[in-house]
């Protein structure tokens, strides 16, 4: 073989947990150096190996060793993310599934937050603890989470009893970010 691979061109083992649509992306690159590779080792069995093609050849093989080089660190920076915990809903009827599925994409698009495992569960946990267990209350604190346009979560207190001056209700905010 004329020009080498690299593990990042043999695509093993990578699954990115920081960045959800890089895996998609990266997978193509991949494929597209990994056709690149076998297209320019086929050219160079055409080049003569001396005098002008073997320095047009050592060229081409110094610019491959780059782009592995390059494609190897990548690797090595995605490849070393910390690995993602299953994460388990505490319902798990469509509806739910689909506000939260809303709520992930809203918290992307409106405040650039990629929800990791670790911060979706612990944000599952709170909203099921300030829902008081109860799937309705839980959507709808979803909803007014993005109808409010806040990236945190908080408890919202409809407690009739604790109400200010002007007979409003409180509402208790406890960031989480």
């Amino acid at each position: 073989m004329l020009i080498h691979s690299s593990p990042a061109l043999a695509g093993r083992g990578f699954k990115p947990t920081y960045l959800m649509k890089i895996d998609k992306e990266w997978s193509a690159h991949v494929d597209a150096l990994e056709e690149a590779r076998r297209r320019l080792e086929e050219a160079l069995t055409l080049v003569p190996d001396a005098g002008a093609g073997r320095k047009c050849r050592q060229a081409v093989e110094r610019s491959w060793k780059k782009v592995v080089e390059t494609s190897d660190a990548i690797e090595e920076l995605i490849g070393s993310s910390v690995q993602p915990l299953p994460v388990e809903f505490p319902w798990q009827d469509a509806e739910f599934r689909q506000a939260w599925q809303t709520y992930k994409e809203y918290l992307e698009e409106q405040h650039h937050i990629v929800m990791e495992s670790r911060m979706e569960i612990a944000r599952l946990k709170l909203i099921r603890q300030f829902a008081k267990n109860q799937r309705a209350a839980a959507i709808a604190a979803i909803e007014f989470y993005m109808a409010l346009g806040t990236a945190n979560v908080f408890e919202i207190n409809t407690n009739d009893e604790k109400q200010d001056d002007n007979g409003k209700k409180n509402i208790t905010v406890i960031p989480i970010s």
